[in-house]
């Protein structure tokens, strides 16, 4: 992970310098994926709210102890009142930890894939760049040699993050 950090900060490093339009345009686009990351965030903590208030307030009208999952803690009665308290504040803690951690994991995972599209969007940028260089190939030969092995540079960077994320992936059996 550390190592998916590391290349994604050197990517970012080198664009800033060197492409200021690219620049600009990645900007845009990581606004458009924040915004994506809070509507994640925002969505699993109304689910969990969701699914910790609606046992209690049946439980509230109807006085039918139940329980936001159906288990219960062994030795505690969830039938009683302490009992199904502590059972019930035992299901919060539980809620509270799955949407964060699914959060949390969805908005990395999101935000990885989402750096590896905008490394594939630098390239065909670069493309670009190189594309109105050849047309004054004669006077620009310095130059397109630069933007070559930028090209180069950054598709090789390109596929030691991929790999990278693939064995991040592929080490937690989600592949």
């Amino acid at each position: 992970m550390l190592t998916i950090n590391k290349i994604i900060k050197d990517f970012y490093t080198y664009i800033d310098d060197k492409y200021p339009k690219l620049k600009t345009s990645l900007n845009k686009k990581l606004e458009l994926c924040i915004m994506v990351i809070n509507l994640v965030w925002k969505t699993f903590i109304i689910a969990g709210l969701v699914m910790g208030i609606v046992p209690s307030f049946i439980t509230a009208f109807t006085k039918y102890t139940l329980l936001p999952f159906g288990f219960i803690l062994p030795g505690i009665s969830y039938e009683s009142f302490p009992g199904y308290e502590i059972n019930y504040l035992y299901h919060l803690l539980q809620i509270h930890f799955v949407a964060v951690g699914i959060a949390s994991f969805d908005s990395l995972c999101l935000l990885y894939i989402y750096n590896g599209c905008l490394q594939v969007e630098a390239i065909i940028l670069m493309f670009a760049d190189l594309d109105n260089l050849l047309e004054c190939y004669d006077s620009n030969k310095q130059r397109i040699e630069v933007i070559i092995n930028d090209i180069i540079e950054r598709h090789q960077i390109q596929r030691r993050y991929l790999l990278c994320f693939y064995n991040f992936l592929n080490n937690r059996n989600l592949l």
